[in-house]
């Protein structure tokens, strides 16, 4: 039954479970309590609609109408759904990485050993020196792969915890967390979205391919590409954050700052820091056991 759920006003938090009105007494919005308590997640109907059709729909959903997933909040969310949603997008968004380190990875890890990688390229000195921990563990084979996965799992919760620290009432922390996760699908959207604007960029510039500069044509798509995936991805992680948070002008103003940020601390954390101190600890190890 609707009145036994979960079920909170999507303005202020409150509990209506026991609120036989149209109203939220503590805000005075108007709510609809069928339509309320239901799930407007595709993704949480995949038993009746299908798991492909379900998981496309919330993709849709995550990247283009973020109004009606971060409006989800108001009803329950599956915590446990929302997680799974999360990894499938997780691995599809690493099976990029996966070939381009398939074909790379080995020649990668063979400079990295014999320290002949684009560091030489800054004249080697304090600088090799610095970064000798990191180009260590990216010479043990497998690491790079785990190194890329931890990014791409940390990027893709990435609004799971800008919404766990939001001045949100405590009964729609663990929902804002959760469709944090489903907002993973943005990444699969923004990668399509951007794929078909770089082909569009290509066509327009095949005159200039057929000639000598075919080079800047495709150094151009691929700008293209990345330029529409990231603002794809920013656009509708701010506009889940705003809505589900009601944020203003300035803590918006903040986010937007926070969200490219937090790619940046991911990039570091998960391809230096972590790559470092393995590096350096096995080179300890080395040199005490070997």
């Amino acid at each position: 039954m609707a009145s036994d759920a979960e079920l909170h006003c999507p303005e202020c938090g409150y509990d209506l479970r026991a609120t036989e009105a149209g109203r939220c007494p503590e805000c005075g919005s108007v709510f609809d309590r069928e339509l309320m308590s239901q799930s407007r997640i595709a993704w949480e109907h995949r038993k009746s609609i299908g798991r492909v059709r379900a998981w496309w729909r919330t993709v849709w959903q995550a990247t283009f109408r973020v109004k009606q997933l971060a409006d989800s909040i108001s009803a329950p969310v599956d915590g446990y759904a929302a997680r799974r949603f999360w990894l499938i997008n997780a691995l599809l968004a690493y099976m990029p990485f996966a070939v381009v380190l398939a074909f790379f990875g080995e020649r990668w890890r063979e400079n990295a050993a014999s320290g002949t990688s684009s560091l030489a390229v800054w004249g080697g000195g304090w600088r090799m020196d610095l970064f000798m921990p990191a180009l260590s563990a990216y010479a043990i084979a497998g690491l790079l792969f785990v190194f890329s996965m931890g990014f791409i799992l940390t990027i893709t919760a990435g609004q799971t915890y800008l919404l766990q620290v939001a001045p949100l009432p405590r009964e729609s922390q663990n929902r804002a967390a959760a469709l944090g996760l489903y907002a993973s699908g943005a990444y699969i959207g923004a990668a399509i979205f951007a794929c078909v604007g770089s082909v569009v960029v290509l066509t327009i510039l095949l005159p200039m391919m057929v000639s000598s500069n075919a080079d800047a044509a495709f150094g151009a798509a691929a700008g293209a590409l990345g330029v529409l995936f990231c603002s794809t991805i920013w656009v509708s992680s701010l506009r889940l954050y705003r809505r589900v948070t009601r944020a203003g002008a300035l803590r918006s103003l903040l986010i937007a700052m926070a969200i490219p940020g937090l790619w940046l601390l991911a990039g570091l954390l998960w391809l230096v820091v972590i790559p470092w101190c393995v590096g350096l600890l096995t080179v300890i190890g080395l040199s005490i056991f070997g």
